[in-house]
């Protein structure tokens, strides 16, 4: 009967697709593979496709490999003009869902209806709607699946209509400067106590006063019910579509703060923004974005110590466009690296990888998270160290040489120092002045456990 005939029932049939997806079981990754599947082929059906999803591999918007290609005159371009307003109006209530996969399909929806343009013009007429359902209480009150179904739908509009929605209004203000406490209490950064609110740390966990760090569980046990990463390809468009495996709330709380945040540092106010002296947290309404910038460029750094690889991935990939973002223009590509090229001051990143540094020089306190974390400050940040950081890995590795005596003193997991060894000598190939260090390394890996040798060396 052709598209005329189907455009008559265009709502009905997308009203179909968009319950076949909020239906599809969590937990059965070929049941959300074949719901998801069917919306996006209805929706290029009716609407066609971007031309930049014609071949490759489309990734979504809140995911580390997502290009940053908004310049500044992209930012409040028109979107095509469409009117798809029952259509659009449908889907887009969709947004604030507290499942997982309905948000992504919605997402997918308005990049393909809108040609993966900037959607500020489109979402104009909705701001109020909008507002109400992404706003409609304070954050901490909320229960866990809404926290993170508010905070992951904010940073995805933050991205694609960042004039409409910026930390210069009073609204995403207070509620970025909210999260950010939230975050910093539950990291310990911060003293404050929030009551009867639970929070979530940089690994994904409720922290409760009084258990050891140790007891703490070493797997979310949700993991085991949630659904893994799939592919879907759609007959309207070559692009192979990657959508990433649910992961437990509390890890994907952190990782749609990280996202936001990645949002608000991809704008230039993020970077030129003077810091106004006031109470950073009571006084909230006085906050302004150079307030916001310290905190939020701290948390990305800890967040590079999650035991989380989702978060620590986040965070890598939003320092790297804040370091290359914040990169003075005069600048060529290959001073970027410099501390003194980047508009972050080298005394604020010093003072955020200082908790890090100091935990590494501590044996008892290594952990592979730990080293992982140090791994990509090496590769966002390398012109920042210098030698004595190979020195005092390799202190740490004639230590481990002695099995017995390193146990004893860390009172390690059996099968977990070969691993850091592993794991420490993989760090030499990222460090500056690195050859210095072959013959000695090549000497003090000789002498490890037989436990360690298995592992090939690259320097």
């Amino acid at each position: 009967m052709g598209l005329p005939w189907s455009k008559q029932f265009e709502v009905e049939v997308l009203h179909v697709a968009m319950f076949a997806v909020k239906d599809a079981p969590s937990e059965i990754t070929v049941a959300c593979k074949e719901a998801l599947t069917f919306f996006v082929t209805i929706t290029g059906f009716f609407f066609g496709s971007p031309a930049s999803w014609d071949s490759g591999t489309v990734y979504d918007t809140l995911s580390p490999k997502a290009v940053y290609n908004h310049s500044e005159s992209d930012i409040g371009a028109d979107s095509p003009a469409m009117n798809h307003g029952a259509s659009f109006t449908l889907i887009l209530s969709e947004i604030g869902s507290t499942k997982q996969l309905v948000r992504l399909a919605v997402r997918l929806f308005l990049r393909i209806l809108f040609r993966d343009s900037s959607l500020d013009s489109v979402l104009k007429d909705e701001l109020t709607s909008l507002k109400r359902l992404i706003f409609p209480r304070i954050l901490r009150n909320s229960p866990l699946p809404e926290q993170v179904a508010i905070v992951e739908s904010l940073a995805f509009m933050m991205d694609r209509a960042p004039t409409i929605f910026n930390t210069d209004e009073s609204t995403c203000l207070s509620f970025t400067a909210e999260l950010l406490k939230m975050v910093s209490v539950a990291d310990g950064d911060i003293s404050d106590t929030i009551s009867s609110v639970v929070l979530i740390d940089k690994n994904g966990f409720a922290p409760q006063h009084g258990v050891p760090q140790e007891r703490k569980p070493r797997v979310h046990t949700s993991s085991l019910l949630r659904r893994k990463s799939f592919q879907i390809r759609c007959e309207y468009f070559g692009a192979c579509v990657v959508v990433p495996e649910e992961l437990p709330l509390g890890v994907m709380l952190r990782v749609a703060a990280i996202y936001l945040f990645r949002s608000i540092a991809r704008k230039p106010a993020f970077f030129d923004a003077e810091i106004v002296r006031s109470n950073p947290w009571c006084q909230i309404k006085y906050y302004q974005v150079g307030n916001l910038r310290p905190h939020i460029v701290s948390i990305l750094f800890r967040s590079l110590i999650s035991e989380s690889e989702e978060v620590v991935n986040a965070s890598e990939s939003a320092l790297s466009d804040a370091l290359l973002l914040g990169a003075d223009s005069q600048d060529s590509a290959e001073d970027q690296s410099k501390p003194s090229s980047h508009k972050l001051s080298k005394d604020l990143i010093q003072a955020c990888i200082r908790p890090i540094l100091i935990d590494l020089k501590e044996i008892k306190k290594l952990t592979l998270p730990l080293i992982r974390g140090v791994s990509r400050l090496l590769v966002l940040l390398s012109s920042m160290f210098n030698k004595s950081l190979g020195e005092k890995i390799l202190e740490h590795l004639y230590k481990f040489t002695d099995t017995e005596k390193i146990i004893e003193l860390r009172a390690s997991k059996v099968g977990e120092e070969s691993k850091l060894i592993a794991s420490m000598i993989d760090l030499f190939p990222l460090i500056p002045q690195a050859s210095r260090f072959v013959e000695v390394l090549i000497k003090v890996t000789l002498r490890q456990p037989r436990t360690s040798m298995g592992h090939v060396i690259l320097v």
